[in-house]
């Protein structure tokens, strides 16, 4: 009866550089420091899907091979996104270029969450309450998500780049994407945490039982 759906971003990097002096390696002088920001977007309640329209989307993006087809009365979908961003010092050294970071601003959490409930319900009425607050649920694990787990990422970021926060290439460019993969390598495990939180939550709350739960609560289905 209730559903959730994810767009998933990871790794969106972007590189801003400060000019910097070649040393006699290219490996961490400044403690690089890294900073977090956890987006969580104003939520959107769209009423103007029909109940068919909800059921179809999701189907389309069920990762439930284990649940039974079902009419889709409410669904949640969100956009999740991680992305990074340097500054930093860029100088030759034995012939190669190396960036060191000085600073990586991190950002994770959601560009859109929006809540899909069937237009056939009038605002207020048990159906449609019992709806919303199964979707709110979601909303709040989309958080929980987030909450439990970025400042770790951003702690074990902090502490890794104080001995990888250096990287080295022929080019510039390529001494600013190897930095890049140590980040994005850094944060890989924090990402699905996050992910597993996600499903493991919502799998708990979507099961025949919840759904038999809630149809007993109203009568007007």
């Amino acid at each position: 009866m209730f559903c959730h759906i994810s767009r998933l971003a990871l790794f969106l990097v972007t590189f801003l550089i400060a000019p910097g002096l070649a040393v006699a390696a290219c490996r961490v002088d400044v403690t690089p420091v890294v900073t977090l920001d956890t987006p969580f977007p104003q939520v959107v309640y769209d009423r103007s899907k029909s109940r068919a329209v909800l059921s179809a989307r999701a189907q389309a993006h069920s990762t439930r091979p284990d649940m039974p087809k079902q009419s889709t009365a409410g669904l949640t979908s969100y956009k999740f996104a991680t992305r990074f961003t340097f500054t930093g010092a860029m100088g030759k050294v034995d012939g190669k270029w190396c960036f060191r970071a000085r600073q990586v601003n991190l950002s994770v959490g959601y560009d859109r969450i929006t809540v899909l409930i069937d237009r056939k319900y009038v605002s207020r009425s048990c159906e449609y309450s019992v709806i919303l607050d199964h979707e709110n649920r979601h909303v709040e694990i989309l958080r929980e998500s987030v909450d439990l787990v970025a400042e770790e990422m951003r702690a074990a970021l902090q502490r890794g780049l104080r001995l990888r926060g250096a990287a080295a290439g022929a080019t510039q460019n390529q001494a600013r994407q190897a930095l890049g993969r140590v980040v994005t390598e850094m944060m890989r495990p924090y990402i699905k945490q996050m992910s597993d939180y996600r499903r493991t939550q919502n799998a708990a709350i979507d099961t025949p039982a919840s759904y038999d739960q809630s149809r007993r609560e109203c009568q007007n289905w």
